[in-house]
């Protein structure tokens, strides 16, 4: 029996009783407390969670109801597709920086990472970092008639 699945089945123990005992304190049958705020703070937990879970017990009475719940996104369940993560390398290797990757992969696709992810992906597999060889100047020079408008260099 592993640690986790020892401290579910105390706090299942655990929250039955309490649960118990707010049902008795609702009849007005409890001889330990008067009002729920005192079995609230006797307990040391708020009203407003043990609600939570109080309510999470009387749709489903089962004994590993009352346990909390894991919160937020299963591991690795918010990755990028491989197709667009070897896209994202290629890009990486050719130069661009996670902002143009950005911009690129917005021009064919409706959802597209965020730059932080971007890196990450970068850093994952490994292009996050230049070689001496893939450093180069690039320059971006936008003409309007005759006369220059804007220089821009960017070194990686």
């Amino acid at each position: 029996m592993t640690n986790s699945t020892l401290l579910s089945q105390t706090i299942a123990r655990r929250m039955q009783g309490c649960i118990g005992e707010y049902e008795r304190i609702k009849r007005r049958e409890s001889t330990a407390f008067k009002t729920v705020k005192d079995f609230c703070i006797c307990h040391k937990f708020s009203h407003r969670n043990f609600m939570k879970i109080y309510r999470r017990y009387r749709q489903d009475p089962s004994p590993g109801s009352p346990v909390p719940q894991r919160r937020g996104p299963k591991y690795r369940t918010r990755r990028v597709d491989l197709q667009t993560g070897e896209r994202i390398i290629n890009l990486r290797r050719q130069g661009n920086n996670c902002y143009e990757i950005r911009d690129i992969l917005r021009e064919n696709a409706a959802s597209v990472p965020g730059p932080t992810a971007i890196c990450d992906i970068c850093r994952r597999h490994g292009p996050n970092r230049l070689h001496r060889v893939q450093k180069q100047e690039r320059r971006k020079i936008i003409k309007k008639g005759s006369y220059l408008i804007c220089t821009q260099i960017w070194k990686f």
